[in-house]
């Protein structure tokens, strides 16, 4: 069996914490990532996933996606996720469409939740 693997880095921009994926989010390493998730501070209720060097997320990758997606939005936060591969892009646009927002860049992602509060 194929052994896969994954880093899931948080770090804090501004108001916003930035959780950068490399490797593979699946069945393998789902529960890093879980683990990483749970220890996020709560009073950070708004987040960017990075995906630069994401290489495949798997469906149950996606479930944990969408499950920090939903805690995010009942403590008034949001989950925004930024550096999609073309393939990763599709399969969200896909499956997901109308539920994430997703950015080009990180920075643009950060700076997407700045435009929310000074309007």
């Amino acid at each position: 069996m194929e052994s896969y693997t994954l880093i899931c880095t948080p770090l804090r921009e501004d108001s916003v914490t930035v959780l950068h994926l490399s490797g593979y989010l699946n069945d393998q390493t789902v529960r890093g990532f879980e683990e990483v998730v749970e220890a996020l501070p709560h009073d950070s209720p708004q987040v960017v996933l990075d995906a630069s060097e994401a290489i495949h997320i798997s469906s149950i990758g996606f479930g944990a996606i969408l499950s920090l997606a939903s805690d995010l939005r009942e403590r008034n936060g949001d989950l925004r996720i930024a550096n999609l591969n073309p393939s990763l892009q599709r399969v969200l646009t896909l499956a997901f469409a109308g539920f994430f927002q997703t950015f080009s860049s990180t920075r643009e992602a950060i700076a997407s939740y700045h435009a929310v509060t000074a309007q």
